[in-house]
């Protein structure tokens, strides 16, 4: 009986030992690494921003028109239509600034798509009813063990 309960006493200690190694990490990153990773984001180099670009109409000059000489036969050429004004865009660039910006990205879409309003998202996992009964039912097993051991 006696041994039963040093083994249990060097495995508690143990967990303890182990549960307060990983509460001093944890401590640890928080206090020293996190800060250090928060600095170098903000402390990036200055870059510059662009502006938006903004959309402009510049004119194409449309084609010389053909002189007016009869046509021996038609044929079934299709015909190009006339150029007209096409707008193009270019991007308009401001100068640096002298803040600094974060140079920080959004993450690329995911490639799964999202649902619609019309799509409900499907049911995973255990619902709060489910996850009761399994509660009460370990609480049950725990007395009834403990009521079976005593006997």
């Amino acid at each position: 009986m006696r041994e039963q309960n040093r083994i249990f006493m060097l495995i508690a200690i143990a967990l303890i030992v182990l549960l307060a190694l990983g509460l001093l990490g944890i401590g640890g990153w928080a206090l020293v690494f996190r800060p250090r990773q928060q600095a170098a984001v903000t402390a990036g180099p200055a870059t510059p921003v662009a502006e938006v670009a903004t959309a402009t109409s510049t004119p194409v000059p449309a084609t010389a028109t053909p002189s007016a000489s009869p046509t021996p036969r038609a044929t079934n050429t299709p015909v190009r239509p006339a150029a007209t004004h096409t707008p193009t865009t270019a991007p308009v660039v401001s100068k640096p600034t002298d803040t600094p910006t974060s140079a920080v990205t959004a993450p690329p879409a995911s490639p799964i798509p999202s649902p619609t309003s019309a799509e409900a998202t499907p049911q995973t996992g255990f619902g709060p009813g489910i996850a009761l009964i399994a509660a009460v039912g370990l609480a049950g097993l725990l007395f009834a063990t403990r009521r079976l051991r005593k006997v």
